[in-house]
């Protein structure tokens, strides 16, 4: 099993957070930290050698952890401005709903 877990890391200036990647053997219960290795590829750049795929459970809580640390997802990207357009409408029909229940003197 593969936990990724996030702290906030107020030893760096700008703020940060370090994660904690390590797989625990289901029968045994030992823990290892998962390590990653660069290698040169043939066209000189570096490539990640290894690659973890987090679960559905396993990344939700890695988010959980990253929320409790500060950090917030942007509101950059068709998803998310399309989630702010449909809440300023909404909240443009309350206010003309409370106009007509509430007139002005």
């Amino acid at each position: 099993m593969l936990n990724v877990r996030a702290k906030k890391n107020i030893e760096i200036p700008d703020g940060g957070v370090s994660l904690f990647i390590f797989e625990q053997d289901r029968e045994s219960g030992d823990v290892r930290p998962v390590r990653f290795h660069l290698e040169e590829s043939q066209s000189g750049g570096l490539v990640l050698t290894a690659q973890k795929v987090l679960t559905d459970d396993e990344a939700g809580r890695l988010m959980d952890d990253l929320w409790e640390a500060g950090i917030r997802p942007t509101e950059s990207g068709a998803a998310c401005s399309g989630v702010v357009a449909a809440k300023d409408a909404h909240l443009c029909n309350l206010m003309e709903i409370i106009r007509c229940l509430l007139p002005t003197k």
